[in-house]
């Protein structure tokens, strides 16, 4: 609780080890990367913690994953900021050169430029059956979730089994953006309501990246589209309720005769 480091890893640093970070409160940490935990090169199954309040000087607020592998499940994330003015990743989690599951967390109330709630930089990581809510991208884009700089080898990336709800950007992608990635993206079966773009993509931004974006409700957005495709955007699109957003339903891309626009309630 309240510690500080100008280095990194606020409250928990794991570096070159094996470690289990499991049921603890770590609160109200400081440090230049990793606010709460930082995971370095190394494996580390970061569960059932209570991760709140805390702070980076520049990427993952709460957990930072760099060149690591390993679980982040079942934690509360909330409250935790990575620092909008030094354009800080991952308000909750910043992965990183790194493989994760990113499963069943409570990820809430979490602050950065970027990523307000998870950021994946050239990181295979599912994000799975998660509650992300209220995060924020103030300037940048990815309210709840941001993607970008998958390199070709990063096979696996999803989304998928998430309740989404009233996370906002400042630029693009309320819910989910992705951009400047080679490696091949899921998104699946979520759930996204009420969320915010200033730009584009209430909802979801599909910009210069490739997968498959199935079977989601995307509804309510409270400013820009359900889903906003740039022209570099190569998805499979499939089987998505796409209704009653703020900007209009879709742009840049075309449903298929298997999408609709119906309340899902």
């Amino acid at each position: 609780l309240g510690n500080r480091t100008s280095g990194v890893g606020g409250g928990i640093y794991v570096e070159s080890s094996v470690v289990d970070v499991i049921r603890n409160v770590i609160q109200d940490n400081v440090a230049a990367n990793g606010g709460g935990v930082f995971v370095r090169s190394a494996v580390s199954s970061i569960e059932e913690n209570a991760i709140e309040g805390n702070t980076s000087g520049r990427d993952g607020g709460g957990v930072m994953l760099d060149a690591a592998a390993g679980p982040i499940r079942d934690n509360r994330i909330a409250g935790n900021s990575a620092n909008p003015a030094a354009l800080g990743r991952g308000g909750a989690v910043f992965v990183t050169n790194a493989a994760a599951q990113i499963e069943a967390n409570l990820i809430e109330g979490n602050t950065a430029h970027a990523g307000g709630g998870v950021h994946l930089s050239n990181a295979a990581a599912d994000v799975k059956r998660n509650r992300l809510e209220g995060n924020v991208a103030t300037s940048g884009n990815g309210g709840a979730v941001a993607i970008a700089d998958l390199s070709v080898n990063a096979v696996g990336t999803s989304v998928v089994n998430n309740f989404v709800i009233g996370n906002a950007a400042g630029s693009s992608g309320g819910g989910v953006w992705c951009d400047a990635s080679l490696g091949a993206i899921d998104v699946a079966h979520n759930t996204l309501v009420a969320n915010a773009a200033q730009a584009s993509g209430g909802g979801v931004h599909l910009g210069a990246c490739n997968g498959s974006l199935s079977n989601n409700a995307v509804v309510s957005s409270l400013s820009g589209q359900g889903v906003f495709c740039t022209t570099e955007a190569v998805f499979t699109i499939d089987g998505n309720d796409i209704w009653s957003n703020a900007g209009g339903e879709w742009t840049g891309c075309l449903p298929t005769l298997t999408d609709v626009s119906v309340d899902p309630g």
